[in-house]
């Protein structure tokens, strides 16, 4: 009985992950501050089990592209971030209060590499606010690199 239980459990915390990105989806225009930084389309696919991102800044060549995997045997996602400049980052998820963070590393063209995380978090006008922070101590302190909100395209 108690191992029931706790597979009840397990598949209970698996869905909320599997479905933790869902508020995300869709066409977004991205501010940082009142200038508009570009334009976001996140997308839903292969049964839920798949999410891509496409970035596209207003300042040229400032694009990006994210695939997001969902793992069942682990109940998490996994990014992969690329650029056309040869930067990419490799980060993991966790629930956090309210939304989803992504930690890893984030790896320059040269090989340079930092720690890397993104919070995105749900607001309760529907928007979303992404925070993206590095660690230069392995971990141990954070700063902000950038702090946007997202508002849902009106076109």
């Amino acid at each position: 009985m108690l191992a029931f239980i706790a597979a009840l459990v397990l598949t209970a915390q698996a869905a909320s992950q599997k479905s933790a990105l869902d508020f995300w989806v869709g066409s977004w225009d991205v501010y940082s501050g009142k200038d508009l930084d570009g334009h976001d389309m996140v997308e839903k696919s292969l049964d839920g089990n798949a999410i891509t991102e496409r970035w596209k800044g207003v300042s040229p060549g400032d694009e990006g592209m994210s695939l997001f995997y969902y793992r069942p045997f682990l109940g998490s996602w996994k990014q992969v971030w690329v650029t056309p400049v040869g930067m990419y980052k490799e980060k993991e998820s966790e629930l956090v209060p309210g939304g989803i963070r992504f930690t890893g590393k984030a790896f320059g063209p040269k090989g340079r590499t930092i720690d890397d995380r993104t919070t995105l978090t749900l607001n309760p006008d529907g928007t979303v606010r992404q925070v993206i922070e590095r660690s230069k101590d392995g971990g141990k302190t954070w700063e902000v690199g950038y702090d946007a909100i997202y508002r849902r395209s009106k076109g």
